[in-house]
């Protein structure tokens, strides 16, 4: 698998380089397909076809079935080591099938149905799996109305509501911005991802989302994404990642840098999706804890963090603490090794543990992180067994010390869940929390006061 994600990359690099002419979205309806093969094919295999056949079967994302009765329309199966393309027609049933690969292949289409879209960057062959599926998403309309907020914008937003789906933006020109208003459905993780092909290299789309409500907009809450999703040296798909309730009401705008004037106009086609319902075969990286083992707490009542702000603001210092390298102290193991402590940068010296919550509930959220509810699984990794595994060691609070790997989980959860997003993220309306991005890690932390 490494030798297969490093010989993607490669491909990506070098078609990034070579891809300075026209941005080519993956809808293009005119006309046939020319494909050019710039390696030397390589020749057929000898066994029999069943042995040799690699197939790619369109289906359709809303009814999960087989879309057929195509015209006009090729697989391509982009040879990774030599960048040879080799092509085959979809049939009636929607399957398109071709002999002899022997490799492995990024596989994309040489255009779509009128209205649909798909994504690109996700869909690889090998001999081991010949067998791809690629999903296509109808685009949803959008209505377009303007919104006068308290803050004085006079925004053309185009409505969404509670729709999931593939839905298109058109940039004009650089400067160019299209805003939409969205509310959501039901309590859910909820994910906008781009999904632009990353081997033309030359548009950048971004990503920027708005706290809101039906009559107000908090401009001042502006968070951008600019990645997260399929990337290459330049194009780097935006993926967004939220846990909201019901009624959820934020505006998100997409724009794109270019490198050349010459791509534009272009269709930024992206996806809003819910608790992964519309990512068929989506791959989460299991989080294995490494640094979890049984841990002889100390006694005294447990305190968090935005206690030691004397101002009453409630204020994360991350100042106050450091991770523990010290594997011996005075010739002997350190029991604290590999654990934050307070620390005085003053006298260099350290003090008590620093603890984190982990399967009961912290101040302002009434649920812990094993709550069937809480998300688990954000840019691309699943915590599940990681936090499993840590609340085997858990003492009666439901605490355990801050690890290095427990302080990354606690800072990607935060960001993943906007819990600081000037003043308007749920640690600061709820928990009525305050930190910089680089301290918000400490929303679940405390320490013991004997």
């Amino acid at each position: 698998m490494k030798k297969l994600l490093v010989i993607a990359l490669a491909l990506l690099m070098v078609l990034g380089i070579a891809g300075c002419g026209e941005y080519k979205p993956p809808v293009d309806v005119g006309g046939n397909p020319t494909i050019v093969d710039p390696g030397v094919p390589k020749p057929p295999n000898t066994g029999t076809p069943q042995d040799t056949s690699f197939t790619v079967s369109l289906y359709d994302i809303k009814t999960n079935r087989p879309f057929k009765q195509i015209k006009d329309i090729f697989a391509l199966w982009n040879d990774l080591e030599s960048n040879a393309i080799y092509k085959a027609e979809f049939d009636e049933t929607g399957v398109a099938t071709i002999e002899g690969l022997d490799g492995d292949y990024a596989v994309t289409l040489s255009a779509l149905p009128e209205g649909y879209t798909y994504n690109p960057n996700n869909n690889i062959a090998t001999n081991d799996e010949r067998d791809i599926i690629i999903y296509l998403y109808q685009i949803n309309k959008t209505n377009g109305t303007h919104r006068q907020f308290a803050a004085g914008e006079n925004w053309l937003l185009n409505d969404i509501n509670t729709t999931r789906g593939a839905f298109r933006a058109k940039i004009n020109s650089p400067g160019d911005i299209v805003r939409f208003y969205y509310t959501t459905g039901n309590y859910g993780e909820y994910s906008i991802e781009s999904i632009i092909d990353t081997t033309a290299n030359v548009i950048n789309p971004i990503l920027e989302v708005y706290d809101a409500s039906s009559a107000f907009i908090n401009v001042g809450s502006r968070t951008v994404y600019d990645d997260g999703g399929a990337v290459n040296t330049y194009t780097k798909n935006f993926r967004f990642e939220r846990t909201m309730d019901r009624g959820w009401v934020f505006i998100f705008c997409i724009r794109a840098e270019g490198l050349n004037e010459n791509a534009y106009p272009i269709n930024i086609d992206f996806i809003i999706d819910k608790d992964g319902e519309l990512t068929p075969g989506a791959e989460y990286e299991t989080v294995v804890a490494t640094e979890a083992k049984p841990y002889n707490f100390p006694s005294g009542t447990f305190k968090y963090v935005a206690s030691l702000d004397q101002t009453g603001n409630n204020i994360l210092n991350g100042k106050l603490f450091k991770l523990d390298d010290r594997a011996e102290v005075d010739g002997q193991p350190n029991p604290e090794y590999g654990h934050y402590r307070f620390y005085d940068e003053t006298t260099q010296t350290y003090g008590g543990t620093l603890f984190t919550k982990i399967n009961q509930k912290w101040e302002f959220v009434d649920n812990g992180f094993l709550y069937e509810l809480m998300p688990k699984r954000f840019y691309g990794k699943d915590y599940s067994e990681f936090l499993n595994t840590y609340a085997r060691y858990t003492n009666g609070d439901g605490v355990y010390p801050v690890t290095e790997e427990l302080q990354d989980f606690l800072m990607k959860f935060s960001m993943s869940q906007a819990y600081f997003s000037d003043g308007n993220g749920w640690a600061e309306t709820e928990g009525h929390y305050n930190a910089s991005e680089k301290n918000q890690w400490l929303f679940s932390c405390g320490y013991y006061n004997r």
